[in-house]
């Protein structure tokens, strides 16, 4: 009897100690990533994960672009990828003001993957756009894995 309060009581433990354990070793705490020059921070992707369960989410959504004609770059953890001869990548989804651009590094060839994508943001019309970021894992390059955030330009 003993023994089965001693493994509750470990499994209890593990699971309060990884609620907040990310990719990257930051925690849950969200703060808006604010663009107020050309070159802007990089955007980090972040795994949160308790036991075997993984969620995806950019570390600052929505991204607030102040500044004209930025230069986003988004970065995968250790062991995740871009694969652009896979589909991967970040594409706004609906851009009718043709705002962003896919920018030349992102053209690799076809067999190779990184760990980066980069967009430019002209920033010429006000308002939020919804983007859908594209990756995938090295260990598991067969399946894509897809996150929905947002950049608000001002």
């Amino acid at each position: 009897m003993i023994e089965r309060w001693i493994m509750l009581a470990a499994a209890v433990t593990l699971l309060l100690g990884c609620a907040g354990a990310t990719a990257d070793g930051v925690g849950s705490t969200k703060k808006n990533l604010e663009c107020r020059k050309t070159d802007c921070d990089p955007v980090a992707i972040k795994q949160d994960c308790v036991l075997f369960l993984c969620t995806w989410t950019v570390a600052n959504d929505p991204i607030d672009v102040y500044a004209k004609k930025v230069k986003l770059t988004w970065t995968t953890p250790k062991d995740y990828v871009f694969c652009t001869g896979l589909g991967d990548g970040v594409f706004l989804k609906y851009d009718q003001t043709d705002e962003f651009e896919q920018d030349p590094d992102n053209q690799i060839d076809p067999g190779k993957c990184k760990d980066s994508f980069k967009l430019k943001d002209k920033n010429e019309h006000a308002g939020p756009y919804e983007y859908k970021v594209l990756f995938r894992s090295t260990k598991d390059p067969k399946t894509q894995l897809s996150i929905d955030p947002s950049i608000v330009n001002h």
